[in-house]
Order: structure tokens, then C-alpha cells, then sequence
């Protein structure tokens, strides 16, 4: 019995995602999916020994040695032309028959992205209406905006390689030998000359939040609620700490029960310090823009929607923060971490929400 590799097998896969915050209104995520390449055989068109399958492995002709002109013309041409990854495995095969899934295809990529848009559309609406865009393969689009319909690379499609190197052409009885064309497309990927392909998409969608804005009404609470605490105005550093406050506490409290190891406990402060920077950076910008506003921080309806971008912020610095947790964490430590530091809520004592009880 003699093992080969499988016509099915996919060595590598890498899928990745990245969500980009690039303003208070705007955030983008990028989904990329990377696959290592099909193994393939170099194969001749047809089924020249009769059993029914068309199956049969070429024999890799020498271009500088062909007996038949022909043959040797068209595996020159070929080898110019040739993908790197056809050309590597044919040259390693020459004056043999291949070998079966020898070669192997180059790496696929796909994308698809989506854009966040959240727009300040005056004190009446907010923040309410959400734009979602959904591009679908944008690499589609981008081969054809590049290269034009005629002359596409096939980006963003799957890839099926043509896997024919020979044509019969013909059998010579003295020789007792077949003729054969060479293939010069062997290699390349079929669909990048195929009508049927995954196309480029743009979708568009629009959310309009209707009611009560919660989040407006809960963080209004919380303004209100420090500054009659402190009777100089909001407390920011408590209000922000209390929107993001530091995941690692609670969860390096229970090193021991949750067996962390030296580097986890290393790397889990790493993320609590950079943590904390970012919600120094925040506090500073809303005391910045309070104190525009006079000491007592102004007007609410007018200082609110000035700093909701900024206190949005920090509660997506907090959620980066535990998905960055979870990356550091194995899935059973993962599994002990407090629910409220999983999935964190914001929650006001009845009566500061903006004067009701939520």
C-alpha cells in the first residue's frame, strides 16, 4: 500500500478578524480567511489505458530533451508562463511520470469588511440612526478595478487548478507511442477565465432607534449623581472607572483557584496597565471638554452629547480588554471568570437615571 496525500487536504487555514475604532462615530472590521493551497496531478486529458477513469498521470517531457519538437516547444512555453508553484513541480519531475497530488496550488485569501456608522445628527435624533455597510469580497472588485474584466488574476476566488499537462492528439502505431499537445494553461486557476465567479457585493442597511435612548438616560444619571456627591461637579475619574473599570483585579484574586501561570499573570497585567492608560487618556479628554463648560460642567443637553463619543470609548477599551483576557486565558479558566466581568453591565441605584427607575 503506498500512502499520498489526499486530494481533499488543506494544510493551513488561517481565519482572522480586526475591529478598527476610527472615530466615536465610525468603527471597521475586517474579516480575513487564509487557506493553503489544493494538492493537485499533473494529469493527461482523457483516459489513455482504458480502465474508465480519467485519472491518468502525465510523464513531465524534458523541454531541452523531447524527442517530439513539439513537445519540447510547447513544455518551454509553458515553463515561462507557468505559475511559480507549477513550475517548481514540474521541474522537479522531469522525464518521470508525476507523482500523484505532487504539486500544490498557491494560497487563497478571501475579505470581507463591514463599516459602523453612527452619526451625531443634532440634539433631537443623536446618536439613533446606525449606518451598517457590508462589503462581500471586495477583492473581486479590486481584480477587476485593477486588471479590467479581460485580464483578471482571480483574487478573491477559490482556486481549481488546471490540472491537464497533456493532450492526446493522436497514436502512432510504429512507435507504438501516443502524440500529445502540451497544456500551456497548466496550472493556472479555471475560474479566472469562468463566468461563474464569486462576485464583489455592497450591502447597505439603516437602524433607527426608536424611544428611549438607555444608555443616554443612564449615563445622564451617573452625571447627575456625582455631581450632587461631590457638589462641584461630576466626579469623571470615579464615573469612568465606573463605566470601564480593571477586569485584572478580580480576576488575579483568584490566580491560585484559576491555577494562572507565571506568564498568564504577566501578560493579564500587561493588558490591565494599557487598560488603565487608555482610561487616563479618556478622563483627561472629558475634563478637558468640562471644563469648556464652566466648573459645574455646563448644561447637561449641551455637555452630553460632547462626551458620550468619549465615554463610548472607554467602555470599548474595556470590552477590548476581556476579549483580550479570554485570548490569554484557557477555555476552563476562561470558564471561571466572573460573570460580571464576562459580560459587563452598566447598573444605576434606583432614582439616577435621569430622575426614573430603570
Amino acid at each position: 500500500i503506498r500512502v499520498s496525500t489526499s486530494d481533499l487536504e488543506r494544510r493551513h487555514g488561517i481565519n482572522g478578524s480586526l475591529t478598527w475604532l476610527a472615530r466615536p462615530w465610525l468603527d471597521v472590521t475586517g474579516i480575513v480567511r487564509l487557506t493553503s493551497g489544493q494538492p493537485y496531478t499533473p494529469r493527461v486529458g482523457g483516459d489513455i489505458n482504458g480502465d474508465g477513469s480519467r485519472n491518468d498521470r502525465a510523464f513531465v517531457f524534458d523541454p531541452s530533451g523531447a524527442v517530439d519538437t513539439a513537445i519540447a516547444a510547447g513544455m518551454r512555453r509553458l515553463m515561462d508562463v507557468a505559475p511559480a508553484h507549477a513550475r517548481d513541480c514540474l521541474s522537479a519531475q522531469v522525464n518521470a511520470v508525476a507523482g500523484r497530488n505532487s504539486c500544490r496550488a498557491a494560497w487563497t485569501a478571501s475579505l470581507d469588511m463591514q463599516f459602523n456608522l453612527r452619526p451625531q445628527l443634532g440634539a433631537a435624533i443623536g446618536r439613533r440612526l446606525q449606518l451598517q455597510v457590508g462589503l462581500v469580497n471586495p477583492l473581486a472588485g479590486l481584480d477587476q478595478l485593477i486588471h479590467g474584466a479581460d485580464d483578471l488574476r482571480g483574487w478573491g476566488q477559490p482556486t481549481f487548478v488546471d490540472n491537464t499537462l497533456l493532450y492526446v492528439r493522436g497514436f502512432d502505431p510504429v512507435a507504438g507511442s501516443f502524440r500529445y499537445q502540451v497544456n500551456e494553461r497548466f496550472g493556472a486557476n479555471a475560474l479566472s477565465r469562468s463566468a461563474l465567479r464569486n462576485p464583489f457585493q455592497i450591502a447597505l442597511t439603516a437602524r433607527m432607534q426608536v424611544g428611549v435612548d438607555r444608555q443616554r438616560q443612564l449615563l445622564e444619571g451617573m452625571l447627575k449623581a456625582n455631581a450632587a456627591a461631590t457638589r462641584t461637579g461630576p466626579d469623571v475619574r470615579t464615573m469612568v472607572r465606573r463605566l470601564a473599570p480593571n477586569p485584572i483585579t478580580p480576576i488575579l484574586d483568584l490566580k491560585d483557584a484559576m491555577k494562572l501561570t507565571p506568564e498568564q499573570i504577566a501578560r493579564l497585567r500587561a493588558i490591565g496597565d494599557s487598560l488603565n492608560a487608555k482610561t487616563a487618556a479618556v478622563v483627561a479628554q472629558i475634563e478637558a471638554e468640562m471644563q469648556k463648560q464652566g466648573k459645574s460642567g455646563g448644561d447637561l443637553q449641551t455637555l452630553f452629547p460632547k462626551i458620550q463619543p468619549m465615554l463610548q470609548d472607554a467602555r470599548n477599551n474595556y470590552v477590548q480588554a476581556t476579549q483580550s483576557i479570554q485570548q490569554v486565558l484557557t477555555p476552563a479558566q476562561w470558564a471561571d471568570v466572573p460573570e460580571s466581568v464576562k459580560n459587563p453591565t452598566l447598573r444605576l441605584p434606583a432614582g439616577q437615571a435621569g430622575g426614573r427607575r430603570p
